[in-house]
């Protein structure tokens, strides 16, 4: 079965709305120039005062790999996600660091794969333990709520040897096109359950999971 991951959690209300609505991640995020930004410190005292646990993950945008695997120490959290272009060799030197999903960008007017990104999703699949195709629009990735061709995903996953989440645009109402087309490993949602930026609606959240889990 997919996964869902909720995206963009800001209090210790939504995460355990979360999860009990099902939420098999929640997702933090450490970048300033989101309306969801959260300090390491601020994630760190939400992820302890869960009453129950699942894989917490935080979302990066630090080109830095110091201040990448400081902000994670600090936060407590599971998982690292980074959305920086990093060059493989820093990957390389943070694998043994943290289990790292590494964001794939994916032009939302992409139609095709280009060989540029397939190249890129085989050798990082390679180092990372998972995989995140997201949108870019105009050089922004990630809570930009648009989609991107779903052909492309589906064609960069047959190249990823590890497992694939998928978002951008995700929304109760239109999750169902990518998970029968692509078939991810999880789906990754922040701005499509939300009834404004950084607050979750409860019933956009159990209406995404329960279209994703049935």
């Amino acid at each position: 079965m997919t996964r869902v991951k909720i995206c963009g959690i800001t209090s210790l209300g939504d995460a355990e709305l979360a999860m009990k609505s099902g939420a098999d991640f929640l997702g933090f995020v450490n970048a300033r120039n989101s309306p969801r930004f959260l300090t390491p410190e601020r994630i760190s005292g939400i992820v302890s005062s869960l009453k129950s646990k699942v894989p917490t993950v935080l979302v990066t945008h630090s080109q830095s790999l110091e201040e990448i695997l400081d902000s994670f120490v600090r936060s407590g959290t599971d998982i690292l996600q980074i959305h920086a272009p990093l060059k493989i060799v820093e990957y390389v030197k943070m694998k043994d660091e943290a289990k790292i999903i590494a964001n794939i960008s994916i032009p939302s007017t992409l139609e095709k794969a280009t060989d540029g990104l397939v190249k890129r999703v085989e050798v990082v699949s390679e180092i990372c333990d998972f995989i995140l195709f997201d949108t870019e629009v105009g050089g922004r990735i990630g809570g930009t709520g648009r989609t991107f061709h779903w052909s492309v995903a589906k064609e960069l996953r047959s190249y990823c040897r590890k497992p694939v989440f998928l978002a951008g645009g995700l929304k109760p109402e239109n999750v169902a096109i990518p998970l029968r087309e692509v078939n991810p490993y999880a789906v990754d949602v922040s701005s499509g359950v939300e009834s404004s930026p950084g607050k979750k609606d409860p019933q956009k959240v159990r209406d995404f999971i329960n279209a994703v889990k049935g």
